[in-house]
Order: C-alpha cells, then sequence, then structure tokens
C-alpha cells in the first residue's frame, strides 16, 4: 500500500509539473498580452484548431519526466518512512 501512494504521489508531482504549470503559464501570458494591448483586430479574430496530442520523442523530456516522477515517489516514501506506526 505505500509503494500504491508513493506512486500516486510521483504521477501527481509529475501532472502538476507537466499539464499544470505550463497551463498556468498559458493562460497568464494572455491575460498579460490581451491586457497589454497587442492583439489586434485581426489577430484577435484568428481561429484554432483542436489539440494534437503526441508523444514527445525528446530524451530530454523523458529525463525529466522520470526525474520528476522519482522525485515525487522518493519525497512521498521519505515521508511515510518517517511516521511512527
Amino acid at each position: 500500500m505505500n509503494y500504491t501512494k508513493c506512486a500516486l504521489a510521483g504521477l501527481l508531482a509529475v501532472i502538476i509539473v507537466f499539464v499544470a504549470l505550463p497551463m498556468s503559464a498559458l493562460v497568464v501570458s494572455t491575460v498579460l498580452v490581451v491586457l497589454a494591448g497587442v492583439l489586434s483586430a485581426a489577430i484577435a479574430s484568428m481561429g484554432f484548431d483542436p489539440p494534437h496530442w503526441h508523444v514527445p520523442a525528446s530524451p530530454f523530456y523523458w529525463l525529466a519526466l522520470i526525474a520528476v516522477f522519482g522525485a515525487g515517489f522518493y519525497w512521498q516514501f521519505r515521508r511515510m518512512s518517517r511516521q511512527p506506526r
């Protein structure tokens, strides 16, 4: 059960680092651009395609993903091993 909780903590760390942080940065940058008035009427009326899901082939991406998962797993594992039983 401890390893399951640690694995879930690792997955949560991956979701936070690779999904939540980039999405929040995108929202903040979009709001700043709109508030600054940089978008003209021609750019503002541009359409967008639905997102295309792909698996990045970069080894750096996979190393970063494994490092973030390992850090979350290790953090939770150390935290649970220090608790009195």
